[in-house]
């Protein structure tokens, strides 16, 4: 990430920093049809799904909305012992039935939300299902830790869907 420290000449100069110490309002510049990988891998399925699981189906190939849905999930989201959970806020729940929309289209998984005690304003989304989290993980899809976070390749051999992952980070963000 970069953060801007001046302006001259009407050109931003920049300064490299931590994915973790990235601010509101700092810019992270990114030009389209610069960089695309011409062989991006196939997405591998899951084979040995659990028999209680409620995992339907599985995307064999990047696309707009699952890179949507990692960036919410990069952005706000947290792996737990069932599943995935994406925090958000009852002011943006369109952009909450949105991503749940498309973990339905996606994998036929049913997400739950939930409001927070601590806070009236925040819901989270759960997506409870530990072979939904598997298939992230065989794929290298699965958020790394904030100072760690990087686009996945699979992502980055589009510059749609490398947009569309920056959309749901900002949305939910």
């Amino acid at each position: 990430a970069l953060n801007t420290l001046s302006l001259h000449d009407a050109l931003p100069i920049y300064e490299w920093v931590r994915a973790d110490a990235i601010k509101q309002g700092d810019l992270l510049p990114y030009a389209l049809n610069t960089w695309t990988c011409v062989n991006v891998p196939k997405l591998a399925p899951i084979t040995d799904v659990h028999l209680n699981s409620n995992f339907v189906k599985c995307p064999d190939e990047m696309n707009a909305d699952l890179a949507y849905l990692l960036g919410a999930i990069f952005g706000d989201g947290s792996k737990h012992k069932a599943g995935m959970r994406i925090s958000g806020c009852i002011d943006k729940m369109e952009n909450m039935q949105k991503l749940a929309g498309i973990v339905i289209d996606q994998f036929g998984i049913h997400a739950t939300f939930q409001t927070r005690k601590d806070s009236a304003n925040s819901i989270d989304m759960y997506i409870s299902c530990r072979d939904f989290s598997r298939f992230l993980e065989n794929n290298g899809l699965m958020k790394q830790k904030s100072g760690d976070i990087e686009i996945p390749l699979a992502i980055l051999g589009n510059d749609t869907q490398t947009v569309a992952m920056k959309a749901g980070a900002v949305a939910e963000g």
